[in-house]
């Protein structure tokens, strides 16, 4: 076995230099690279349907949520106890003793 070597020690008069580096010459921006065009989009063949509802809300801070025409088309009363859940950066709201289409997304 051999014993481990002492690294060199510095003498009192040696000091480290930084690394020399140029200074940047100024750049503009190179352009951005040029995009495909994308497809228009198309949305999904469906059936016409005449009772659709839509309505935009948000919670407040006690959870209550004021989208009253929406609310009274579902049969949804004032205090109507909801089941929310978060889905892909959304809320689901139902009808926590009900399943099927009346839902909010």
């Amino acid at each position: 076995m051999t014993a481990a070597r002492q690294p060199p020690r510095r003498r009192l008069d040696e000091q480290l230099i930084g690394a020399v580096i140029p200074t940047p010459l100024p750049r503009s921006a190179p352009p951005p690279a040029p995009m495909p065009a994308l497809p228009a989009a198309v949305p999904p063949a469906r059936e016409p349907v005449d009772d659709l509802v839509f309505d935009v809300a948000r919670p407040d801070a006690d959870g209550r949520v004021a989208a009253r025409a929406l609310l009274r088309a579902l049969r949804w009363p004032p205090g109507h106890r909801l089941h929310i859940d978060v889905t892909r950066g959304l809320l689901l709201i139902r009808d926590p003793d009900r399943t099927g289409d009346d839902d909010i997304t």
